[in-house]
């Protein structure tokens, strides 16, 4: 199952952004993410800046278990790969619409 999933955006009020230093990083799991800004919810009780980050377009991060599984399917030895691969295909034909200007876009040779 291809999970896409999207974590709504809460913005109680734009005063709570806090620009971000030119060249502000968050480290996640051992790699710095570049850092957009940064908010503050004083109205749920949380004062301390949380960073805000840019994540990959859904369509973009299918796009690349598509492409992994299509050059190394060896590294899927816990899954039917093929399977696998036949569902990324056909979720990237549903949901051309997701993806971003700068995404690549899947088509079939």
């Amino acid at each position: 199952m291809i999970s896409t999933a999207t974590t709504p955006i809460f913005r109680s009020n734009q005063n709570n952004v806090i620009p971000a230093p030119l060249g502000a990083t968050y480290n996640i799991g051992g790699v710095d993410i570049p850092v957009k800004e940064y908010m503050t919810f004083p109205d749920l009780g949380l004062s301390t800046p949380l960073p805000v980050i840019e994540t990959e377009s859904d369509y973009r991060w299918q796009y690349g278990a598509l492409m992994s599984r299509l050059k190394h399917p060896e590294w899927y030895t816990d899954e039917d790969v093929y399977q696998t691969i036949e569902e990324l295909k056909q979720w990237l034909k549903e949901n051309r619409h997701k993806a971003k200007p700068t995404d690549p876009i899947y088509t079939e040779e």
